[in-house]
Order: structure tokens, then C-alpha cells, then sequence
């Protein structure tokens, strides 16, 4: 679904849950795309990659590097025409990830595949694995990893049987595991992006009266203190959200969030870091999405279904 939706404008929307998201599309929207579709020729397979039939639907992780030559990696480079070098760094059933360190070195993830859930960092250059926690179980796994910008820490959301969720960080090396912020039994905290001088933690803040009826939901945008889990509330939300990130200064937070009841319709919205203002950056008829923000934060990169 998602490589048709990129190559050939397959019209689908999406919800978003706690840790996962699903697709959906309308029958009429379908039937046009089909009427209308015109299928691109899929070009011959490269011989630096070829997976037996057995693992077509194995997940894989690719990093797209801007030079050549930035560390150690796994497989030949496939060099486009615009000079990004793209490598295989992963692959496998197992395959998966929620963050990369600064250096492009080491990956951050849940491990759902081999272990019950627990937090892992995978050394992209040698696809070394070395587990940073080991409590998860059939009632308790982690959600959310996201590693610290100097790359020594990872911030990650555990879930326990009742789905609420507390805060916790632990170092690179599995040391240092500590509990940033308790969960108080009424809410889940999802950690989004870090402050890039690492002093405070951009989060999703859940509060559900009624855990099954994710209607009766409501998210807020919050910042943590990253030394003592203190949080402040910036901006309170209603059941639906989006992706959000830090400028590199700090001083503003980009989000994406439904401007109206229509799912699949998202705006992008600038708010100030201390929640005191807030204005409209993407305003279309359409879904829009926060990427990133350029290293300079002069720029904001996003996704569109336009």
C-alpha cells in the first residue's frame, strides 16, 4: 500500500493509534483510481539486493546518506543520479526502528520480533544488537524509542497491561536505566523528538476516561524536563493527533493536526515552545504531515497526499 500510494497516487488515509497505524480507503475513490490507473513499469531488479521469494514481505531499513563514505555499512551503494547514496542496512522479519543516533551509527527500536518488547540498539555498521532492557513480558513492552541528540541516551514510553504508559530513559550501553516520569494510572506518554541541547523531551500526553473508546481520548502536547521529568502542558488537543519536532533552537514545536473532523485532512501548525502562541504554517485541503526540520530551522520539510 505504501509504495503504490508513492508511485502511483493510491488513495488511501490513515488512523493513528498509540504505537501503530492502519490504512483504510473509500470504495469510490478506489474505483476511480483503478479507472484512471496507469501502472509504471517497474524497473530491472538490482543485483546488489536479491531476496529469495520466501522474503518478499520482510521489512527493510534503508539509509539515505548525502556524501559518500559517512562510517561503516552493510551491502554496495546504489548511487542515484542526484548523488544520495542509498544502503541496505537491514533486513529481516525482525527489521524495524523508531530512531537514529545524530552520527547515523546506531538505531533505536522495540523488539516485538524476537523479544517480548523490549528496547535494543543495533549498531547499523555491523548489525550487532545489544538489548538496553529486559523486563518486557505478555503484560508490559515498550513503545516509542528516541535517541537524545549526542546520541548517549534513549527516551522510550513502557506500556504496561492496562495500556498506560510511564517515561524512561537508559544509556546507549544499557546503563543508567531510570524512571523519567511515573505513570499516574490515568494517562500514557508517547516521547516525539528532544531539544536539541537535550535538556527537554517533546511528548504526546494521553488521557483516555474509557481506554477502549479512543473518542473519549484526549492528547496534549507536553515538554518534559529531561533531569527531573517535570512536565508542562503546551497545548491540549482532542482525540486525534499527528507527528510533531522541535525547531533546532527550541523555540518553536511544528505539528500536524486535523484542522477539521475530516481524518484525512491534516493543517500544519508552528507553536511556541512555551505554548504562549500559535499560527498556521500548511493550510490545504489535504493531509499534510511533519518530516523534519532543515538543520538551520529556517525550513520546515513535510509530507503531503495533495
Amino acid at each position: 500500500a505504501k509504495r503504490w500510494e508513492i508511485s502511483e497516487g493510491l488513495p488511501v488515509h490513515r488512523h493513528h493509534h498509540l504505537s501503530r497505524s492502519s490504512v483504510y480507503a473509500y470504495p469510490s475513490q478506489l474505483e476511480a483510481w483503478r479507472a484512471n490507473r496507469k501502472p509504471v513499469a517497474e524497473p530491472p531488479r538490482s543485483t546488489w539486493w536479491r531476496p529469495a521469494p520466501a522474503f518478499a514481505s520482510t521489512g527493510v531499513i534503508a539509509m539515505a546518506l548525502m556524501m559518500a563514505g559517512g562510517g561503516p555499512h552493510v551491502g554496495a551503494p546504489v548511487r542515484a543520479a542526484d548523488g544520495i547514496v542509498a544502503r541496505l542496512v537491514w533486513s529481516g522479519a525482525d527489521a524495524g526502528g523508531n530512531s537514529i543516533s545524530a552520527d547515523g551509527r546506531f538505531l533505536a527500536f522495540a523488539d516485538y520480533q524476537n523479544r517480548a518488547g523490549d528496547v535494543a540498539g543495533r549498531n547499523l555498521g555491523t548489525g550487532e544488537i545489544r538489548y538496553l532492557t529486559s523486563e518486557a513480558s505478555d503484560d508490559s513492552l515498550a513503545g516509542t524509542a528516541v535517541f537524545s541528540p549526542d546520541g548517549q541516551q534513549i527516551v522510550y514510553g513502557w506500556f504496561d497491561s492496562n495500556v498506560l504508559r510511564e517515561l524512561r530513559i537508559v544509556n546507549r550501553d544499557g546503563t543508567g536505566g531510570r524512571i523519567l516520569r511515573a505513570g499516574d494510572g490515568k494517562s500514557s506518554i508517547d516521547p516525539q523528538d528532544w531539544s536539541s541541547d537535550g535538556k527537554r523531551i517533546l511528548a504526546r500526553r494521553t488521557k483516555a476516561a474509557n481506554p477502549r473508546n479512543i473518542r473519549e481520548r484526549v492528547n496534549e502536547i507536553v515538554s518534559i524536563s529531561a533531569s527531573d521529568g517535570s512536565l508542562r502542558m503546551l497545548k491540549m488537543l482532542d482525540w486525534r493527533f499527528g507527528k510533531m519536532a522541535f525547531s533546532p533552537d527550541g523555540r518553536h514545536i511544528a505539528y500536524d493536526f486535523p484542522a477539521k473532523m475530516t481524518p484525512s485532512t491534516h493543517d500544519i501548525f508552528l507553536l511556541s515552545s512555551d505554548g504562549s502562541s500559535e499560527s498556521v504554517l500548511v493550510e490545504h485541503p489535504a493531509f499534510d504531515y511533519v518530516v523534519d526540520w532543515s538543520p538551520d530551522g529556517k525550513s520546515l520539510f513535510f509530507g503531503s497526499d495533495r
